[in-house]
């Protein structure tokens, strides 16, 4: 399919926003800076060497959060956003950060697959009953449509309860694919119409019902902000709650994780009981 350019420039931020490489190159630094104060432990869910996850556990765990990256299914790594766990762990939350298989190596429903199969070692063989008791999900960017699919799933078939989460966090989340296809990004992800459209989430029936709460920063890009609420307006039957950072584009809304007063911290803590 023909690359349409304003549907790159709205999701291709690396050509509009010149903050981009600034904030996600600082990521490095502040990962590796709370890599050296905090221990973490890194297990495998699954045999492709990408099905990790780096495990950040307080002294007294009283919640746990599943936060899964982003880059568009085809780039980026858990060791990146070490980083977004320093608070959480400080106030009393294990943290798991997960990597998955990669576009074009892999397809999305293996991508899908893969989160799901985290999930379910993460049930049964890593959290106390504490942290099943408080477990929020929450992804960033293609990490935020894999925090969302998680109410899809059938908890149940595979002996779980049927909502396990307490609550999903989406930030800056990409649900509805079939713009992508008309992006460079497809060249990697190998999306066709109607396979975008059968993956897209707003079309998705929620299978596992929690709270549902869609952060975006109020200087993203239109189609960011439109992704967001529309999934807002479609979900409607778990009256999702919309947050939006003021003032923050597509890659320092993540900057929110460490800052107990903006409105990313104070959803977190509030679904997590901190």
């Amino acid at each position: 399919m023909a690359i349409d350019e304003w549907t790159e420039l709205e999701y291709n931020l690396a050509l509009t926003l010149t903050e981009m490489a600034p904030v996600t190159n600082g990521w490095h630094a502040r990962a590796a800076a709370t890599r050296s104060r905090l221990a973490v432990e890194e297990r495998r869910y699954g045999p492709h060497p990408r099905e990790r996850f780096d495990l950040l556990r307080p002294a007294s765990p009283r919640a746990a959060l599943i936060f899964i990256h982003g880059g568009f299914w085809r780039a980026r790594d858990k060791q990146e956003f070490t980083f977004i766990a320093e608070r959480l762990v400080e106030d009393g939350c294990t943290v798991a950060l997960l990597n998955y298989p990669l576009c074009p190596d892999v397809t999305l429903d293996a991508i899908v697959d893969s989160i799901r199969r985290a999930f379910l070692t993460l049930w049964q063989d890593v959290w106390t009953d504490d942290e099943r008791a408080m477990l929020v999900a929450c992804g960033h960017s293609a990490g935020g449509y894999l925090s969302a699919d998680l109410l899809t799933q059938d908890w149940a078939a595979h002996g779980l309860p049927e909502s396990p989460l307490k609550a999903a966090v989406p930030v800056s989340g990409i649900f509805e694919l079939e713009p992508l296809t008309r992006t460079t990004f497809n060249d990697a992800l190998r999306l066709d119409p109607a396979t975008a459209r059968a993956l897209s989430l707003p079309d998705k029936k929620v299978a596992s019902p929690a709270a549902l709460s869609l952060v975006v920063g109020g200087d993203e890009t239109a189609e960011f902000q439109r992704q967001t609420r529309e999934l807002h307006a479609r979900w409607s039957q778990l009256s999702p709650e919309l947050v939006i950072e003021p003032n923050r584009h597509h890659f320092d809304v993540l900057d929110g994780f460490d800052d107990r007063a903006s409105g990313l911290y104070r959803t977190l803590s509030r679904h997590l009981g901190l």
